[in-house]
């Protein structure tokens, strides 16, 4: 008999059958117990039932972060084009907070979010289009000069 006339004698079986053949194969050598370990709760989730969503960001960053990164931000504007494109801490908050809540609402193109038709009154009302952008490309929080050449050497990830 060929390898595919077994093969079809054994689509003829019941599954139960092969089930059993199955179970057989593998036996129950001891029960599982895995070890559960005691995390201390940090703090109480239910103080975070009234949260805005700016609540949950201000968690993460502070304002000296903000100040850091408007700081920064105007530095390299000056240092590519001569004149500061004069952000805030809080327009960099602003930025930031646009920049999450596009996350969640994904169009194929950025641009898109501004457009005719399509655009999100919430978000066109945070910042335009342009102004959007130019923080984009403008946007740091290290200014590479500040760093020296050994560190940069020494750290690949020094940016960062």
């Amino acid at each position: 008999m060929s390898a595919a006339s077994e093969a079809d004698d054994s689509d003829d079986e019941p599954l139960s059958s092969l089930a059993h053949q199955a179970a057989s194969r593998w036996k129950q050598t001891r029960s599982f117990n895995p070890v559960v370990a005691n995390i201390p709760q940090i703090d109480d989730v239910r103080d975070r039932s009234n949260w805005a969503p700016i609540d949950y960001m201000n968690d993460y960053f502070d304002n000296e972060f903000f100040d850091l990164m408007s700081s920064c931000t105007n530095i390299i504007s000056v240092a590519r084009s001569g004149k500061s494109v004069n952000t805030t801490a809080a327009e960099i908050e602003r930025f930031l907070s646009a920049t999450v809540f596009m996350s969640c609402i994904s169009y194929p193109r950025i641009r898109m979010y501004w457009q005719s038709g399509l655009q999100i009154p919430l978000l066109c009302s945070t910042m335009t289009r342009d102004r959007y952008f130019k923080i984009c490309s403008l946007l740091k929080v290290v200014v590479n000069t500040d760093v020296s050449d050994d560190v940069k050497k020494q750290d690949g990830l020094w940016k960062v």
